[in-house]
């Protein structure tokens, strides 16, 4: 390698190292500390029970599905399943 090899290597090693990525505290604009303790526990819980519903549905659809397909086999409707 030649110095002019060199020298622009180190010159971009130093540009990659310069640039840094801020960290997500730095990001935020510190309203997250604004909420209560109270307020948090009532958010996750609204969270939660949202989830908690469409995953019961999703279940109860695949659980569904499961369901007539071994009941259609039984029935001997199997040509079409596989």
């Amino acid at each position: 390698m030649d110095v002019k090899n060199l020298e622009s290597a180190a010159a971009e090693l130093s540009t990659v190292s310069a640039t840094r990525v801020p960290t997500p505290a730095e990001l935020s604009d510190g309203n997250a500390s604004s909420y209560t303790i109270k307020k948090q526990r009532e958010i996750i819980h609204r969270i939660d029970r949202r989830l908690v519903v469409i995953l019961a549905v999703l279940f109860m659809c695949s659980l569904l599905d499961r369901t007539n397909l071994a009941a259609a086999n039984i029935a001997g409707h199997d040509s079409w399943i596989s």
